[in-house]
């Protein structure tokens, strides 16, 4: 089984729709991953697996282990991992830490909080070739 790739997410979506959950854990990882087209390690870990009133204070490290967890025991699924809150300010810190989620987990896209103060960052990072996925979020 391959893994999917944008390409095949985009032309999943001329068919039917697409299927996106949320994994933290490698176990959820494999019971879903014939299930979806996207995988999604959110930072919602936070308050799910942590106890987290919030997601502020979930940071780099906990993203880079759950998203390792996640991709290297799912097969199928396109993986986006979040960007931890105040962990892309400006375009620099931006593009290395999406560099540093990328490299360690093989995810294959990240997801930050959009707004119109981000645009700038989410074109930096494409323009760097990393694949974002906008969020207009809380």
């Amino acid at each position: 089984m391959k893994r999917n790739l944008i390409k095949d997410i985009n032309n999943l979506k001329k068919i039917r729709p697409l299927v996106c959950l949320t994994a933290y854990t490698s176990s959820i990882a494999k019971i879903i991953d014939k299930h979806s087209d996207i995988i999604l390690v959110g930072d919602s870990v936070g308050t799910v697996i942590y106890g987290m009133k919030n997601t502020q204070l979930v940071n780099l490290e906990m993203m880079k282990n759950h998203g390792k967890a996640v991709y290297d025991n799912s097969k199928k699924a396109f993986t986006i991992i979040d960007m931890p809150y105040a962990t892309y300010k400006n375009k620099k810190e931006a593009l290395n830490n999406a560099k540093i989620l990328i490299n360690y987990t093989n995810c294959q896209s990240v997801k930050l909080e959009c707004n119109d103060q981000t645009v700038k960052i989410v074109n930096h990072l494409a323009k760097n070739k990393i694949n974002v996925v906008s969020h207009i979020g809380v």
